[in-house]
C-alpha cells in the first residue's frame, strides 16, 4: 500500500533561553526534514514564552511553536525521532488533523 500524505499539526516548546533567531533556525531545519520528506509546512507560528505546567530540564516556561504540515504517515515516526534528539525542543506533540 503506498503511503499518502496526511495533514498534521506539530506543537512543540522550545528551551526559553533561545532566542527568535534560534527559534526560526530550529523551524527551518524541520522544514528541510519535511521537505527531505516530500512534505510541507503550510502554516507556522510562535506562541511566544508560556509557563509549563511541570517543570522540564529545570525550566518553568517553554517558547512555544505551532506548526501545520502535510506529510507521508511513514516519514511522521522519523519526525518524533529528530524532535526527541534537538536539544533545544523540551517537548512536542503531533496530531493529525
Amino acid at each position: 500500500m503506498a503511503d499518502r500524505k496526511r495533514n498534521y499539526e506539530l506543537v512543540m516548546a522550545l528551551t526559553p533561553v533561545v532566542n527568535e533567531a534560534e527559534a526560526e533556525a530550529i523551524v527551518e531545519n524541520i522544514t528541510g526534514f519535511v521537505s527531505d520528506q516530500g512534505g510541507e509546512i503550510t502554516e507556522s507560528e510562535t506562541w511566544g514564552i508560556r509557563r509549563l505546567s511541570y517543570p522540564i530540564k529545570n525550566f518553568q516556561e517553554g517558547n512555544y511553536v505551532r506548526a501545520l504540515l502535510s506529510i507521508d504517515a511513514s516519514s511522521v515516526t522519523e519526525l518524533d525521532r529528530t524532535l526527541q534528539a534537538n536539544e533545544e525542543v523540551l517537548l512536542h506533540m503531533v496530531s493529525r488533523v
